[in-house]
């Protein structure tokens, strides 16, 4: 009788998913013969329930053609079923979490990029408009909160500063473009009432004109301050700077 081939044996019994826990009957069977060999025996029970190695490999003289265990059919079916669906599971949980990583990753990378080009073009707006703002800023210092003395502009001065007004509007930095909407209220109301007072003839500014006029300037001011937040508090919490330590008594 030829040597027992354990090797050939344990690899069939992997192809079964072994080790396999049998508590059978085992049954050997030969591709050359397609017979039996042997007859039915025993199979011992190794650690963990387990088939012994040596028990199958003592009846296993040629390659296998089959391994049948009565009794432990069902569990070996059974164990490698369980054991193919643990392998699926393992790789579909890993593809789907690479998945959900990869859209993770996108959709941070999509909002961090989105941010960062709101941010950009928000400080370029910025920078642009305060230029702008600076200028009418200056111009409409030409109607002042009170006029003092001697300095109660004529309608042909208000005429002049219409003009002003209008080309820094529509001139080469157009800054009418960077006007917000309530800026922009503001400016055109101011525009249409010193157009009402040049075009009201050459007597003399009326107080109520001057009042009008000036109140109108004013809210135009505040609201360019605001615009560009110079009326807002610092962001930064500041630390308040202690007291200095007084100097050192003189020695007596």
């Amino acid at each position: 009788m030829p040597a027992p081939r354990l090797g050939v044996v344990e690899a069939d019994l992997v192809e079964h998913d072994c080790p396999a826990r049998i508590t059978g009957l085992v049954k050997v069977g030969s591709r050359a013969s397609r017979t039996t060999w042997p007859s039915s025996m025993p199979c011992s029970t190794g650690a963990e329930g387990c088939c012994a190695w040596s028990t199958v490999a003592a009846a296993a003289s040629q390659t296998p053609l089959s391994i049948q265990a009565t009794g432990a059919v069902e569990s070996l079916a059974t164990g490698g079923t369980v054991r193919r669906m643990q392998v699926y599971i393992g790789l579909l949980g890993g593809a789907l979490r690479g998945i959900l990583g990869g859209i993770v990753t996108y959709l941070a990378t999509r909002t961090k990029a989105r941010l960062e080009l709101v941010h950009a073009h928000d400080l370029t707006l910025r920078t642009e408009r305060l230029i702008r703002y600076q200028r009418l800023f200056h111009l409409s210092g030409r109607l002042p909160r009170y006029w003092r003395p001697g300095e109660e502009p004529d309608r042909q001065t208000l005429a002049s500063l219409r003009e002003d007004l209008h080309e820094w509007y529509f001139g080469e930095e157009a800054g009418g473009l960077f006007l917000t909407q309530e800026a922009k209220t503001r400016y055109l109301r101011l525009q249409n009432a010193l157009a009402e007072a040049v075009d009201a003839g050459p007597t003399p500014l009326s107080e109520q004109e001057s009042m009008t006029l000036r109140g109108l300037a004013s809210e135009l001011r505040h609201q360019l301050g605001e615009d560009i937040g110079a009326a807002s508090p610092p962001r930064i919490k500041r630390l308040s700077v202690g007291p200095t330590l007084p100097p050192p008594e003189p020695h007596r």
